[in-house]
C-alpha cells in the first residue's frame, strides 16, 4: 500500500524476515524531504493474509486502522503547515501537539526537578511573555525569524523594557529554541539571525566612604533591623563576595582553620565544581556570630527546607528582597545616597581589590569564576568611576 499527502509519502510493507512463528509484522514507512523513519502496524499476518489484504483492504482489519491513524495524524500536520517527522514520530507514540510556550514550560518543569529553580522561572517567564505577546499558542511552524523579530520589537515599543530586559528575554527564548532544534521540533533557530540591543552592564558604584561608613556602623546608629540586616551584607563583601545563596547553604562544618571551604552552588552540576576557601577575618566572623543560630545551616534561614527544594529557592529569593529592603533604609540613615544591594557587596569587594592592584587572576580565583575571561566581563561595566578618575589627572 502507498500514498502521497502534499510531500509525505506513506508506504506500507511487509518485511523481508518473518517472525519465529512465521507470520508477517507489516511496517508503516513515512518519508519526507529525503527523510523517512518507520512505525509498526503491532499487527501479525501470513503472507496469505496479506496477499488478500493487499488485493481488497478492508476497513475494519487492524492494518486498515493503523493505516488510517497514521494518514490522519499526517493529513492534519500538512494541512496547518506544521508538519515535521519529529512531530508526527511523538503523535504517532500518543504525544500532544505542543506550542512553544509548552515546550518552555516542559523544560521549567524538567529544571525545577533537577532543583534548577533559577533557570525554571526564566522559561516559565518567557512563556508567560509569549502569552503576552500572541495571546494564542505559537506553533513551532510560526516561529520564524520574523516572528522572533516582531518579538523582540513588541518587547521594545510596546512593552518599553530595556535594552538589558529585552537582551535577557531574547536569551531565554533563543535558549528554548536552540533545544527545539534538538527535539527535531525546529530545523534551525531563527532568534540566530535577530539583532538583539545589548544589554550592556549596569554600574554598580559605591565610594570608599560609603563603604567605610555601612562596614564601620554600630548599633547605636542604626535601628535593630537596619543593622541585624546590614550584617548580611558584612558577610558578603568580608566573605569574598559571596553569593547570598552560598552564605545562607553555609553549615558548621564549612568552618575549618579559621577558613570557610564550601563548594560554589552554581558549579555543583556542571563539570567544573569550583572549591572556594575564605579567610576567617575577625570582620566576617563578628557578622556570622550576628547571624548565627541555625543546627543545620550557621544562619537559620533555610532550616525548614529540604536541600534544593523549590521552597528553598523561593526562601532565598525572599530572604535577598528582604536585606535589600532594609539595607536601603540603613542607608537613608547612614545619609548613603548610592544603592546598596546584596550584589553590589560581590562587586564592591572585586572592585576594591582591583583598585588596589590586586591581580584579576586572583579575583576570578576568590569569586568563583571559571576562566578569568568572566571575570574580565564581570569587572568591566563596574570600573567607570576610575576611569572619570584617571581623566581628570589630564587636567593641568
Amino acid at each position: 500500500m502507498r500514498k502521497k499527502i502534499g510531500q509525505v509519502t506513506i508506504h506500507m510493507y511487509l518485511p523481508k524476515k518473518s517472525l519465529m512463528n512465521g507470520n508477517y509484522a507489516p511496517f508503516i514507512k513515512i518519508t519526507f524531504q529525503g527523510e523517512f523513519f518507520t512505525v509498526s502496524t503491532r499487527c501479525e499476518v501470513s503472507l496469505a493474509e496479506w496477499r488478500k489484504y493487499s488485493d481488497c483492504p478492508p476497513e475494519s482489519h487492524p492494518l486498515t486502522v493503523e493505516w488510517e491513524k497514521t494518514c490522519d495524524c499526517i493529513r492534519n500536520l500538512v494541512s496547518e503547515g506544521d508538519f515535521s517527522l519529529a512531530l508526527l514520530k511523538d503523535l504517532l507514540k500518543g504525544g500532544k501537539r505542543t506550542s512553544v510556550q509548552a515546550f518552555a514550560r516542559e523544560l521549567s518543569d524538567n529544571y525545577r526537578t533537577e532543583g534548577k529553580h533559577n533557570t525554571a522561572d526564566l522559561y516559565e517567564l518567557t512563556a508567560k511573555t509569549l502569552d503576552a505577546f500572541t495571546g494564542t499558542p505559537v506553533r513551532f511552524s510560526r516561529c520564524d525569524t520574523s516572528f522572533c523579530k516582531s518579538y523582540v520589537a513588541w518587547l521594545r515599543d510596546v512593552k518599553h523594557n530595556s535594552p538589558t530586559t529585552i537582551s535577557i528575554r531574547a536569551r531565554n527564548l533563543s535558549s528554548i529554541l536552540g533545544k527545539a532544534v534538538e527535539r527535531h521540533l525546529l530545523r534551525d533557530n531563527p532568534m540566530k539571525k535577530v539583532k538583539v540591543p545589548s544589554g550592556g552592564r549596569k554600574e554598580l558604584n559605591i565610594s570608599e566612604e560609603s563603604l567605610r561608613r555601612l562596614l564601620n556602623a554600630t548599633c547605636n546608629e542604626l535601628p535593630e533591623k537596619e543593622f541585624h540586616y546590614l550584617q548580611y551584607f558584612r558577610c558578603l563583601y568580608y566573605g569574598n563576595g559571596i553569593n547570598i545563596g552560598d552564605l545562607l547553604r553555609l553549615r558548621h562544618e564549612n568552618i575549618s582553620s579559621n577558613e570557610i571551604i564550601y563548594y560554589r552552588k552554581k558549579t555543583e552540576v556542571s563539570s567544573f565544581k569550583k572549591l572556594i576557601r575564605i579567610p576567617l577575618l575577625p570582620q566576617l566572623a563578628e557578622a556570622l556570630n550576628h547571624l548565627a543560630g541555625g543546627k543545620r545551616h550557621i544562619i537559620p534561614v533555610l532550616e525548614p527546607y529540604r536541600e534544593n527544594s523549590e521552597e528553598e529557592f523561593k526562601a532565598i529569593k525572599q530572604t535577598t528582597k528582604t536585606i535589600n529592603k532594609y539595607l536601603g533604609r540603613a542607608c537613608e540613615t547612614l545619609h548613603i545616597r548610592e544603592k546598596v544591594t546584596t550584589n553590589l557587596a560581590r562587586h564592591a569587594f572585586a572592585t576594591r581589590l582591583l583598585q588596589k592592584g590586586i591581580p584579576v587572576e586572583f579575583i576570578s580565583e576568590a569569586l568563583g569564576h571559571s576562566n578569568i575571561q568572566t571575570t574580565r566581563h564581570y569587572l568591566e561595566g563596574y570600573t567607570g568611576q576610575q576611569r572619570k578618575e584617571a581623566a581628570k589627572l589630564l587636567i593641568l
